[in-house]
């Protein structure tokens, strides 16, 4: 399906998203109604919407009997974590990560297969899309504001970093508007205005880009200077975005430090201007509408309790039908309503083929075809 040829999408200036999304799946024990909690990591393409990696923390290919029993066998749970054979395992209920900030919902472990801590699944997803990082000449990867990722990609990413082949940013939404955020967007406004631009002309594409990297660098430069000369406490490492491509006040946080010639202002308007978590964010949302077991949980009026009436009572099925619908996306799922929406009259294509890894728009038979071709292929070579 994937072909060698290399497109000027990965020779470029990538733009990608990494965000994570939590699932709860059910267990068919009446004795025991407490789900389980699955987390998604995927980092998609901005421009493209392909879908590079989408790693859950659930192990559904070693053999989770002989290491349970193993477990058992060597006191595992006894031991610290960081002494413990498998301690990349989640081995008690005790041990499941809540669900999500100041949600009390009760969790347990699987009674099947071996959930995966969420730090090594997230380590794991980082070690994959090394690949694809070393393939381009440069990528700004825009992270969900998430203790994990600030972590992780500073860890795992460290060459990737200093070889300047990767710029990481942190990015939080402020969706509620809180009056702090208000006070700092009604102030990078009034920078703007100095310009004679207002955000309504930026929604409005009314400003092109050469402008738009000009005001930014100029923005950046003010808001520099504004630091530098306020006195007080330690101020936060968040920055404030001028271009917010929605309503809510956007704050960036660089995830690397600033050296070389190159001025402050002038690297974070290059870096920051077409900062978005768009991608990753569309993905995730065809996940919940497009599969009826990865919706939200319902919460009863009566009782305040969560009802999960369509999560799946297996997680192994749910981490394959995450690969399926990303194969879909990647492959099968066109553009076409997109350019009709917009009016455009182009050919619809395919992320796959945008970014230059396939020659063609491929269907559902073709992936059938492929896969079945492949498990052949894998059978004569074990035969052999």
């Amino acid at each position: 399906m994937a072909h060698s040829k290399q497109h000027s999408g990965f020779k470029g200036q990538d733009l990608r998203s990494q965000d994570r999304q939590h699932y709860l799946s059910n267990w068919s024990d009446k004795r025991d109604s407490r789900p389980t909690k699955l987390v998604n990591t995927s980092t998609v393409d901005n421009k493209t919407r392909f879908v590079f990696a989408s790693t859950v923390n659930f192990d559904t290919t070693s053999d989770w009997e002989v290491i349970k029993r193993d477990i058992s066998r060597c006191s595992d749970l006894k031991k610290p974590e960081h002494k413990r054979r498998y301690g990349q395992y989640v081995l008690s209920h005790q041990e499941v990560e809540s669900d999500d900030v100041g949600d009390a919902l009760a969790l347990k472990a699987p009674s099947k297969n071996l959930l995966v801590q969420q730090t090594y699944s997230l380590m794991a997803h980082l070690e994959q899309m090394k690949q694809y990082i070393n393939e381009a000449r440069y990528t700004r990867l825009f992270a969900d504001a998430d203790e994990g990722f600030e972590l992780g990609i500073g860890l795992v990413m460290k060459e990737q970093i200093a070889a300047n082949k990767l710029y990481p940013v942190l990015v939080k939404a402020e969706r509620n508007n809180a009056s702090q955020m208000q006070d700092k967007r009604a102030w990078s406004e009034q920078v703007l205005l100095k310009h004679g631009v207002t955000m309504s002309d930026i929604k409005r594409a009314k400003v092109d880009r050469d402008k738009l990297v000009q005001i930014s660098q100029q923005y950046w430069a003010a808001e520099m200077h504004k630091r530098s000369i306020e006195s007080g406490s330690a101020k936060s490492e968040w920055l404030v975005h001028p271009f917010p491509k929605s309503r809510h006040s956007v704050q960036v946080k660089p995830l690397v430090g600033f050296h070389g010639a190159v001025s402050l202002s002038q690297l974070l308007s290059e870096n920051l201007l077409d900062v978005s978590t768009y991608g990753v964010d569309n993905y995730f949302q065809m996940i919940r509408r497009r599969i009826n077991m990865f919706e939200r949980p319902i919460t009863s009026a009566t009782n305040s309790k969560r009802w999960n009436g369509y999560a799946s009572y297996n997680p192994k099925w749910a981490v394959m039908i995450i690969e399926i619908l990303r194969v879909y996306n990647n492959y099968v799922l066109t553009d076409e309503k997109s350019l009709r929406n917009k009016g455009l009259r182009q050919e619809p294509t395919t992320p796959a083929k945008k970014l230059g890894i396939a020659d063609k728009k491929y269907t559902i038979n073709d992936i059938l075809d492929f896969t079945v071709a492949s498990k052949i292929k894998n059978l004569q070579q074990g035969n052999q």
